[in-house]
């Protein structure tokens, strides 16, 4: 062999070694955190009927984190992660990934879905989130129109306005009676003029 040449292995394992610190660079440290608590009629995606508070769900609850178009449809999942004790989750964002109004956090499934904007920490999702994804995506403002303090200040409207209210005997009920109470609120209205 030539001096200055190298053999296709070597040069495999150069392009491979280049990849790795290129992928281990772009990932870094996380650039920021979505965490929060889910929580549910009796604290379970499918209730227990002689507990119908809300209360958070056990561990092993799957959240998803899925990257929406601006009309609010889902493009992909990003990133999947597993509740721990106290309905608690975490995740962290790398890269250029922020918290924004096309970032969706998502439990369940059908009609027993809740779903809540990824703002940061404190992004609990129960039926007051899905409440104010339904308004948001009804409102016909495009999503990347939102900033996320505008979502952050109507979602904590909409949980202004069920505060208190009876949980309802599954996550269906839940999530249109928190709706139903949210399109009533004049700080809800107020939010929602906001942003159009």
């Amino acid at each position: 062999m030539h001096a200055g040449h190298q053999s296709a292995e070597a040069r495999l394992g150069n392009v491979a070694a280049v990849l790795l610190m290129a992928l281990t660079a772009c990932s870094g440290a996380p650039s920021a955190t979505v965490s929060g608590t889910v929580r549910a009629p009796g604290g379970a995606l499918v209730p227990n009927l002689a507990d119908p508070g809300r209360a958070a769900v056990p561990a092993g609850v799957e959240v998803r984190l899925e990257q929406l178009d601006p009309a609010g449809k889902p493009l992909r999942v990003i990133f999947t992660t597993l509740t721990a004790d106290g309905g608690r989750y975490g995740i962290e964002l790398f890269g250029a990934e922020r918290p924004a109004s096309t970032l969706l956090l998502s439990v369940g499934a059908g009609d027993q879905v809740m779903r809540a904007f990824a703002l940061g920490p404190q992004s609990d999702i129960g039926p007051a989130s899905e409440a104010a994804v339904r308004l948001v995506l009804a409102s016909g403002v495009p999503l990347p129109s939102w900033s996320v303090d505008r979502l952050r200040a109507l979602t904590d409207a909409v949980a202004a306005s069920v505060a208190g209210m009876p949980a309802g005997d599954s996550v269906a009920a839940a999530n249109r009676a928190a709706e139903e109470a949210a399109r009533r609120s004049p700080a809800v209205a107020a939010a929602l003029q906001r942003a159009a």
